[in-house]
């Protein structure tokens, strides 16, 4: 007969294996436009807005965890699992989705916010800034 230890052992080892097959990454590619405001010189009029210059920048991130341990799972069985007791089917549906919950607990924890820079210069700017200190 398994002993509670055998079994929390093995569930530890399973979930764990399964848990660090996890790796979901997010691609990303944004592009910023400068809205370029001013007069029309050829008709003496207002232009409207238009896009000016564009700046494009790609982004990876990646969520993963490749070096959990097993023992995140440990006592995630249900409590009527033990030594010399009937197990009844609720008892293994219970422990099933205490690891569910925990998986998605962990998941969770490592897809975090994150914060994504897109500054543009404009290249008048660049380049007068640039002139006055002597760089192109």
């Amino acid at each position: 007969m398994a002993t509670y230890a055998d079994l929390n052992a093995n569930m530890q080892s399973q979930a764990g294996a399964q848990l660090r097959t996890f790796e979901k990454i997010h691609l990303w590619q944004i592009t910023v436009y400068i809205r370029v405001y001013g007069t029309d010189n050829i008709y003496g009029g207002v232009m409207g807005a238009q896009d000016g210059p564009s700046g494009t920048v790609n982004l990876q991130n990646r969520f993963w965890h490749q070096n959990v341990n097993d023992n995140v799972y440990n006592n995630y069985l249900d409590s009527g699992i033990y030594s010399g007791n009937i197990i009844y089917s609720q008892d293994v549906i219970d422990s099933i989705s205490n690891v569910l919950t925990r998986t998605i607990s962990q998941i969770e924890n490592l897809m975090t916010d994150r914060d994504v820079s897109a500054l543009l210069c404009h290249n008048s700017c660049h380049s007068s800034c640039h002139t006055s200190r002597g760089r192109r």
